[in-house]
């Protein structure tokens, strides 16, 4: 009889460990599943807005979806549809993930995506012929001073003499010196050629200047 109970209770103990002793129910099992539609892979992006799009299904209710940039959290999403238009211009190589929450605080990361932000520069730089005035009297060695501005680099100034390119400054001072001795008594006219790093240029406005020697 002592063995039979002995034999009975290793039958129970060997039932019980077989069993699922967290008795966790169907309903508090997490299942989250997420998909990452934008950013694509290596995508490269010449504006400043990186646009986000996700596909997140999960078995608990979502509490949320961090989106990541280079490991910092950017934004947060409460709620479906899974999509975001982040400001974002750092010229470079980046990493783009997301980490979804359910209701259970389980999470799941999404596959790290790089991409690319290459920004196109299509503004033109913008200037003017600061000295010397239209119309003026000019005899000797005179200068021209051209203001000259944009949002990257300028890259050179070309000064034009009637028409004919006289002179050329690749520095952040654009003063040029001009032999009046070598024109005619008469008027003349100059303007100003404007380029940026990007190979987007401008023109100045045009002047007339009278030598007088």
């Amino acid at each position: 009889m002592k063995n039979l109970l002995q034999i009975a209770l290793i039958f129970v103990i060997i039932s019980l460990i077989g069993c699922d002793i967290t008795n966790k129910t169907e309903a508090e099992i997490s299942d989250i599943q997420i998909e990452v539609v934008r950013p694509i892979s290596w995508e490269e992006l010449s504006d400043d807005n990186l646009i986000v799009d996700l596909i997140v299904n999960s078995t608990q209710n979502l509490q949320n979806v961090k989106l990541y940039i280079d490991g910092d959290s950017i934004l947060t999403l409460n709620s479906a549809p899974y999509r975001a238009e982040i400001p974002f211009s750092e010229v470079g190589t980046h990493n783009f993930y997301a980490v979804a929450t359910d209701e259970l605080h389980a999470q799941k990361n999404s596959a790290i995506i790089n991409f690319s932000i290459q920004i196109i520069d299509e503004e033109a730089p913008s200037g003017f012929i600061a000295a010397p005035a239209d119309w003026a009297n000019v005899s000797g060695i005179f200068d021209v001073i051209i203001s000259a501005q944009d949002n990257e680099n300028i890259a050179s100034v070309k000064l034009f003499l009637d028409g004919v390119l006289y002179s050329t400054i690749g520095r952040n001072l654009f003063n040029f010196s001009v032999d009046s001795t070598v024109l005619t008594n008469d008027n003349h006219t100059l303007f100003a050629e404007i380029e940026d790093e990007n190979g987007n240029s401008s023109t100045t406005q045009l002047i007339t200047i009278r030598v007088t020697n």
